[in-house]
């Protein structure tokens, strides 16, 4: 399953880690650099970060 950058969001807390990657890898590759200027990025950003500080913790 591929997300998007949009899809960071969606992911619910109890996703599983298969999940976690491909979320993220939206935030930190260079082809998605046009993306990162998009309204509303910010709180797709502070969400996936929130899912992954979460799965850290349990």
């Amino acid at each position: 399953m591929t997300l998007g950058l949009g899809d960071a969001a969606k992911v619910p807390a109890s996703a599983g880690r298969a999940d976690q990657c491909p979320a993220a890898s939206c935030f930190h590759d260079p082809s998605y650099a046009r993306e990162w200027q998009r309204p509303g990025v910010d709180a797709e950003f502070r969400a996936l970060v929130e899912l992954l500080v979460r799965g850290l913790r349990n």
